[in-house]
This record gives structure tokens, C-alpha cells and sequence, in this order.
């Protein structure tokens, strides 16, 4: 499953590959979703319109349905607090990406 931010661009390159892509627009129908399909990775981008990417991420893993689910958290960001606090939310792997490869 891939969340609004990360989609445009991950969703072509996992099709091209073969996998069954979900996207999500906000991090509440991310949990649904979550809920409802049980995915084997999630991808989520940190900035979100309704919901900070750490706190989702906690709120997944928290669930028992979901507890397993591999989630990797995307951040532009340089920060090595931000590596911690995504560990410390359950996610599996932290994805540092430049600032100006998000820019449209």
C-alpha cells in the first residue's frame, strides 16, 4: 500500500514489477485500508494533510492485525533524530530522500 506523496512515482515502478499496488489519500483511510487488506509493505511519506507520517505509523503497528506489517517511512529530511523516531513508531526501515526530488 502507498500513501498520496509517495504513490505517483513508486506506484509505476512496483506495477512494472509485477505487484498489486493500494494507495491511500490521507492517513485515515490508510488505516482502513491497513485494516481491510493486511498489505506486505507499506510505504509512507511523512507529511501527510491529516496526520503526522511518525504517529500513523504507531497507530498501524499498534494493531494486532498489523503488528506484522512491514512499514517504511519516507522523509525528506537530514535529520538523524527522524531514523530514531521512526524505529521508536514500529517502522521498519527509514527512507531519507532530498528535499527536491519532492518538489512537482
Amino acid at each position: 500500500m502507498l500513501l498520496r506523496r509517495a504513490a505517483i512515482s513508486w506506484k509505476s515502478f512496483l506495477q512494472s514489477q509485477n505487484y498489486e499496488v493500494f494507495m491511500a489519500e490521507d492517513g485515515e483511510s490508510a488505516l482502513r485500508q491497513c485494516l481491510r487488506l493486511q498489505p506486505d509493505l507499506v510505504l509512507l511519506h511523512d507529511t501527510l494533510p491529516d496526520v503526522d507520517g511518525f504517529d500513523l505509523c504507531r497507530r498501524m503497528t499498534g494493531n494486532p492485525l498489523n503488528q506484522q506489517t512491514p512499514i517504511v517511512l519516507i522523509k525528506p529530511s537530514s535529520d538523524p533524530a527522524d531514523a530514531a523516531r521512526g524505529r521508536e513508531a514500529g517502522a521498519a526501515d527509514f527512507w531519507e530522500l532530498a528535499a527536491r526530488s519532492w518538489k512537482r
